[in-house]
């Protein structure tokens, strides 16, 4: 006579394979109060049958039922995750064997009253509105076959348990970023992998509670949170920038005339660089709109109601390779930034009108070096940093299109005012970098950037 247990899907299973099955979904038999578990089935009739293998059928399913709500067979694929600590370097290797097609959706149900979603990022950034910073980010990882995930400028590496999904919590020190714990939901279910970036503000508390509050929802590909993409080349050493050479014919002093390409229009603008000065007050600031860093130092209390710039101790760093070595405190300085405004002239060489200008060269700070110019790589600045972008347009856009300048007319010139916030106290070049093209590079001689070297 045949079983009623044999037409389980459970069934097919050897004793130890459902073993195995067992002490993956963390109830190992030997472990379990077996008989509590067999009255949690809800079955009109209680079983009869007590043999060890029926219980651990049972235990099969109502392991099935509360710890794999998705799929039931997906216990019964390999999800082993392994961590490795190399120096400074923690690694994740998780081993499946589990293939989907499916589309799923992340929400995030508990979210800290003093964050809101950034827009446009599908409920996947959370961020201070007020200040612009804080919070944390979310990603969703679809593992390979053997997924190897790295975190550099790790310190400590804590395994934990959500509910019941294993998380794995990595705290780093240094890189420059206030983003200090990265945490590693274990989603198998659904063969995914939820990252969780934290930034310093957000407490340990806070952090157990927007775990617990992540839900995965199966959805269209339509509604799908998109799955980011692994970097397949982690290995590969970081690469650096081209040094810009000093005899570049792409570099220009203040006062020099040179023609820029906008869009695919080559050579369709005349620029001219004139009138830098530096000073440590911000120009009409209750009238002006300035924006970026200028919002920053505000809200740290650095700028008075005159607009002077005040100093504030800062910490310089060495970067660390993540590895082998984090980064390191070099000193602590008394920093006074600048504000630095010049004019630039801006002329429209063709027949035909340029329509919507995106205007927004960048203030680049250099070191000399043998083959010419190249950025500071190796150390950084806390707790502000030079970031290059205008603070000030005078022919400005409103909101996202503060840096776009308007139209120009077949021959216009349109003079307009950029300023920047300079925090430079190791007094390196300045450069005017120009990109109207939108060209992504690492070389810096690449012939879509134009440079003005500034006069101190």
């Amino acid at each position: 006579m045949t079983k009623k247990y044999e037409n389980n899907p459970l069934s097919h299973l050897d004793d130890a394979q459902l073993t195995k099955l067992l002490q993956d979904t963390g109830m190992p038999f030997d472990d379990i109060k077996q008989e509590k578990i067999i009255r949690n089935i809800k079955k009109k009739q209680r079983p009869t049958n007590k043999n060890k293998r029926y219980k651990k059928i049972l235990m099969g399913i109502a392991a099935a039922a509360i710890l794999i709500p998705t799929s039931a067979f997906a216990a019964n694929k390999i999800w082993e995750v392994t961590t490795k600590k190399d120096g400074f370097l923690t690694t994740l290797f998780v081993q499946n064997e589990a293939e989907d097609t499916a589309y799923y959706r992340v929400d995030a149900t508990y979210v800290p009253k003093e964050l809101t979603a950034i827009p446009q990022t599908q409920n996947m950034k959370y961020w201070r509105e007020e200040t612009r910073d804080g919070g944390f980010s979310l990603a969703l990882i679809k593992p390979e076959k053997n997924q190897k995930l790295t975190v550099p400028n790790a310190v400590d590496t804590v395994k934990s348990t959500s509910g019941q999904h294993d998380v794995y919590t990595v705290k780093r020190q240094g890189n420059g970023s206030s983003y200090d714990t990265v945490s590693y939901l274990m989603l198998p279910e659904e063969n995914r992998i939820l990252q969780i970036m934290f930034d310093h503000t957000v407490n340990k508390a806070q952090q157990e509670k927007i775990i617990a509050g992540l839900r995965l929802e199966k959805v269209t590909a339509q509604k799908a949170t998109p799955v980011t993409p692994l970097n397949q080349n982690e290995d590969k050493a970081k690469e650096s920038y081209t040094p810009l050479q000093e005899n570049q014919k792409t570099i220009y002093h203040e006062n020099e005339a040179f023609q820029a390409s906008f869009g695919d229009k080559k050579d369709a603008l005349k620029i001219q660089v004139k009138e830098n000065a530096s000073q440590k007050q911000l120009p009409d600031y209750a009238k002006r709109a300035y924006i970026g860093q200028v919002e920053e130092f505000a809200k740290a209390g650095l700028i008075d109601k005159a607009g002077n710039l005040g100093t504030y101790e800062g910490s310089s760093y060495q970067r660390g390779d993540g590895v082998k070595t984090i980064d390191q405190l070099l000193a602590k300085q008394k920093i006074q930034p600048q504000y630095r405004e010049m004019t630039i002239t801006i002329t429209n060489q063709t027949a035909k009108k340029v329509k919507d200008l995106y205007f927004a060269p960048q203030l680049q700070l250099m070191n000399k070096v043998k083959a010419g110019y190249q950025f500071d790589e190796a150390t950084y600045l806390q707790p502000f940093d030079h970031d290059g972008e205008p603070v000030f347009i005078s022919e400005h856009g409103e909101g996202k299109s503060y840096y776009n300048i308007g139209n120009l007319a077949a021959h216009e010139m349109k003079k307009v005012t950029i300023g920047y916030i300079v925090i430079n106290p190791a007094k390196k070049a300045e450069f005017l970098q120009f990109n109207l093209t939108g060209t992504g590079s690492m070389d810096l001689n690449n012939s879509a950037f134009t440079w003005v070297l500034l006069d101190e």
